[in-house]
């Protein structure tokens, strides 16, 4: 809607003003003003129209490179397991081994309260099993005639009893001495 303004109180002549500053108010200012606008919107669509020839190209770009990120992605992940590559192109850091098997969700070992089952330890087994050297460690001369020194049991060892009726005979290694 225009707007009016009075041009002095006596006189009482109206006078249109433009809405918009700096346009012009005859038919030549208007013609002249349209004429701009179109080169305005003339250049806006051309640069539009460039930049939607770039943004083709660079769509084009963006998907070659999603697909080269793709397959350097896929080539990081092979190993051994999924890939024809040998085991030793793996690398030092080994992919821990995955199984088949489900938890179950039970801890390992006896059940909390409940009494443990330990083998006892005897003093006086059954029976002893006794181990005689063929030859000597050091040098591979033969031991055979002689002389035993002493019967010894194996460092830190006691016999355990065996299941009820079966004791299990314990080790016992023979001192032996060269000539």
């Amino acid at each position: 809607m225009p707007a009016y303004l009075r041009l002095g109180q006596s006189r009482g002549v109206v006078r249109r003003v433009p809405e918009t500053p700096g346009v012009p108010d005859s038919d030549a200012g208007l013609r002249a003003a349209n004429t701009r606008l179109r080169e305005l919107l003339m250049e806006r669509d051309t640069r539009i129209a460039e930049q939607d020839a770039e943004i083709a190209v660079l769509r084009e770009h963006l998907a070659g490179l999603q697909s080269q990120v793709a397959d350097l992605a896929a080539r990081v992940k092979a190993n051994s397991r999924n890939s024809s590559r040998p085991p030793s192109s793996d690398g030092l850091a080994k992919s821990a081994p995955k199984s088949l098997r489900g938890t179950s969700g039970r801890k390992p070992g006896r059940p909390k309260g409940q009494a443990g089952a330990t083998m006892q330890l005897t003093d006086h087994p059954d029976k002893k099993v006794r181990h005689r050297p063929s030859q000597c460690r050091c040098c591979g001369t033969s031991l055979k005639g002689a002389p035993v020194t002493g019967m010894e049991p194996p460092a830190g060892h006691r016999h355990p009893a065996g299941p009820a009726g079966r004791d299990r005979a314990p080790a016992v290694y023979a001192a032996v001495r060269l000539r």
